[in-house]
């Protein structure tokens, strides 16, 4: 074993006919990529650290440039967010934001961020669509490449208004407003699509998240 990480699953592929390649973002070091072996198998011991949203201390061993997940500890169970398909989406969407920003944000900061969001999602009573529309605006702030708004009453009919509410709630507080569900769900796309224009990069998992929350 060469190091430890305190990790979140934030994607996995398929690699080979029992392997996985998996993209951890990690406590310590922010994204790591690294292969697990075997994990595919009914009977694989390290099934569980391989699940979505995984949250574990990974052990890495690096072997030719690469790591390989030797060993794993589960830290929390967050797999709880697959069994619902509007989490399931959220949950998605929230990990690739954090895929295509984790190089502009220290890696502690966006790890709490992160674990703190992805609770909300499994437990909070908040319009999900609210929990990711605060998450991804909180990067963009975070970044520094948006400014919050001015503290203001706002209309919570439009998404303009949504955005600049929440800009000052915490993810608890969120469960004391109620826009429109549809108005919740156009301020998240308003601001992931500020997100694609920042970062250069389109959020594959939107269009997920935008099919499941609008049925």
């Amino acid at each position: 074993m060469d190091k430890k990480v305190t990790a979140i699953l934030l994607k996995s592929s398929d690699l080979r006919e029992s392997d996985r390649s998996v993209r951890l973002f990690s406590l310590e070091e922010g994204v790591v990529t690294a292969t697990m072996r075997g994990v595919k198998k009914n009977n694989a011991k390290l099934k569980f650290a391989s699940q979505p949203f995984a949250f574990c201390e990974y052990e890495l061993t690096e072997k030719s440039g690469r790591y390989i997940v030797t060993g794993a500890t589960a830290v929390e169970d967050l797999y709880s967010l697959c069994q619902d398909p509007e989490k399931y989406a959220s949950a998605g969407l929230v990990c690739e934001v954090v895929d295509k920003a984790s190089s502009s944000i220290d890696c502690a900061t966006l790890f709490i961020i992160l674990l703190k969001t992805l609770k909300s999602l499994l437990y909070s009573s908040a319009l999900t669509s609210l929990i990711v529309a605060k998450f991804v605006q909180k990067v963009l702030s975070l970044s520094g490449f948006i400014a919050l708004p001015g503290k203001r009453e706002n209309s919570l009919d439009t998404p303009g208004g949504v955005l600049d509410t929440i800009a000052y709630l915490t993810l608890d507080e969120l469960t004391t407003i109620s826009p429109p569900k549809s108005v919740a769900l156009r301020a998240v796309k308003n601001v992931c699509v500020t997100f694609e224009q920042v970062y250069e990069s389109p959020l594959v998992s939107l269009r997920i998240f935008y099919d499941i929350l609008e049925n």
